[in-house]
């Protein structure tokens, strides 16, 4: 009996965190700079059962609300947990969130977190990478890049290092990531990671140099 009433309360306690969050996404969309967006945030993040699903639903919600920004509370509340050096679940979560956003919605602070909190993130981004879908994982490696530039890089997107030299006329930018770049782009990522260099020298060696792909930045 006791057990049936603890399994009970288990359930409820769920399906009660579950209703909080939900409400907090659909609130945190519609009210995309209020304070008390930024609570519900913080409510739902507190559960750390269902963190990780969570802010992946976020995520989804962000791609059709507030032209795809967290804004800068939230921002700056999910910095301070990575810099906060959290256990490994929490920071895999987060990150997996900052993948999501990467390409001109993740904000500038996650550049300017300190640097042993970025060398404990980059394994952390470039061992998911296998498990992430093609977008997702473009997303893992522009953040990877930004923390080891120290700095955003903006709209940031990956072509052929010999576009401009071949030109081909039918060139497929989605094709040519999914057959070449992303697959030529983990390969230069990992070997740049596992290098035998100190973490300055990584952060000066461009991790693509000798590749045929590069990364480069829009912000017109």
């Amino acid at each position: 009996m006791k057990l049936r009433r603890l399994f009970s309360k288990k359930i409820i306690f769920g399906l009660m965190a579950a209703a909080v969050i939900l409400f907090a996404l659909a609130y945190a969309a519609a009210q995309p700079n209020s304070f008390l967006r930024y609570t519900m945030f913080r409510t739902a993040y507190s559960v750390p059962q269902t963190r990780g699903w969570m802010l992946r639903q976020y995520s989804y919600f962000l791609d059709n609300n507030n032209a795809g920004y967290m804004g800068i509370s939230i921002e700056r509340f999910l910095c301070s947990r990575l810099a906060s050096n959290p256990p490994d679940a929490e920071m895999k979560a987060v990150l997996e969130f900052y993948s999501l956003r990467a390409g001109g919605r993740e904000g500038y602070g996650i550049t300017q977190l300190p640097d042993e909190v970025r060398r404990r993130a980059i394994p952390l981004l470039l061992g998911r990478l296998d498990a992430y879908d093609n977008r997702q994982a473009y997303g893992a490696l522009v953040m990877v890049e930004q923390m080891r530039r120290g700095k955003i890089v903006c709209k940031a997107y990956f072509f052929p290092r010999d576009f401009l030299k071949s030109a081909p006329p039918n060139f497929n930018e989605r094709e040519w990531w999914v057959e070449k770049g992303l697959p030529e782009a983990k390969t230069s990522f990992q070997t740049w990671w596992n290098s035998n260099v100190s973490w300055q020298e990584k952060k000066s060696a461009d991790p693509l140099g000798s590749s045929n792909v590069m990364i480069s930045e829009n912000c017109g």
